[in-house]
């Protein structure tokens, strides 16, 4: 997978995951914050890919992603995986919004609700 793309998210995004959740949650991210964030967190790894168990679009503009990291930190011999979802709200064919979780079927029914209330 290659890194965020600054292309592909408003210019003032909002974004929150829990491997940074901190400063996460502060909205309004630019692009381009975030594709450093992004860049530095990959680049930390060797080794480093995600695949994409699931895609959906619940419509409203909502997508629900699910997906697996995989990598081995940088100097090491392990690897380290983490499955998460992904719900990321587009407006205008970018992403304004989205927010990363690990509980799977809470966050599927929690996109669902949201792509509800958005129609």
């Amino acid at each position: 997978m290659r890194p965020v793309s600054a292309a592909s998210l408003t210019p003032s995004v909002s974004w929150c995951s829990r491997a940074s959740a901190g400063a996460a949650r502060r909205a309004g991210w630019t692009s381009a914050a975030i594709r450093r964030l992004v860049e530095d967190w990959q680049g930390s790894y060797e080794d480093y890919k995600v695949d994409v168990e699931e895609i959906r679009d619940l419509g409203n503009g909502v997508t629900l992603a699910v997906s697996l990291q995989t990598g081995r930190p940088a100097g090491s011999t392990g690897e380290v995986q983490i499955r998460f979802a992904s719900i990321q709200v587009c407006e205008d064919g970018l992403i304004a919004w989205m927010k990363n979780y690990n509980e799977i079927d809470e966050t599927r029914a929690a996109a669902e609700r949201l792509a509800a209330e958005r129609g």
